[in-house]
């Protein structure tokens, strides 16, 4: 269930776009990716080098 929690906000925006024809503006599609992009860093597993 975790994994999909983030994939809620993408998910309205789509739906948003497509059924009521509202497009967010650049700055926050940016800052919305900007957020994707942190938990991704904060969510991967360090590489065996750098386990030591």
């Amino acid at each position: 269930m975790g994994a999909t929690t983030y994939a809620v906000p993408a998910l309205v925006v789509l739906l948003s776009w497509g059924v009521l024809h509202e497009l967010p503006a650049p700055a926050a599609l940016a800052g919305g990716a900007l957020c994707l992009a942190g938990v991704a860093v904060a969510r991967s597993r360090p590489r065996a080098a750098d386990r030591r």
